[in-house]
């Protein structure tokens, strides 16, 4: 499959996810999937492959190749499409079945309803913290 055609797919799917998660209500940051796509599309160019499309005069004359580009996008794309996915699916919607699955979804609802406030992770008292907002959502569901 052509690789250009193959980025777009990829960057479609992202945003479907990405879409998805928005009608689910949660929280979308623009920022860090920015700053991951820059990320891994420089580190992907520092390996030449392909064509070259232009050169750069450091280092001797360092190629930018738009295999490497385009491989960095894709990866890109996977890893934040990998992130949206994940957000998806922890929630407390999702039911599946058996006790396994039961055990499941009670792990997502209480990881949800855990990251849906912000804990102070940064003061002496971290694990007295975590506790109090624990002992919060204990009473929510059983008052």
């Amino acid at each position: 499959m052509n690789e250009i055609l193959k980025t777009i797919i990829f960057w479609s799917i992202t945003v479907c996810l990405a879409a998805a998660s928005f009608i689910m209500r949660k929280k979308i940051k623009v920022i860090p999937v920015v700053v991951v796509t820059l990320s891994i599309t420089l580190i992907t160019l520092l390996i030449p492959n392909g064509k070259v499309l232009f050169r750069i005069n450091f280092l001797n004359s360092f190629p930018i190749t738009q295999g490497a580009f385009l491989k960095g996008l894709q990866k890109s794309a996977v890893l934040s499409g990998t992130v949206f996915l994940s957000r998806i699916f922890i929630s407390k919607k999702i039911l599946l079945p058996g006790t396994i699955g039961a055990l499941i979804s009670k792990t997502f609802f209480y990881f949800e309803k855990l990251t849906e406030k912000k804990i102070d992770l940064k003061s002496k008292n971290i694990l007295k913290n975590i506790d109090a907002r624990l002992c919060e959502i204990w009473n929510e569901e059983f008052a």
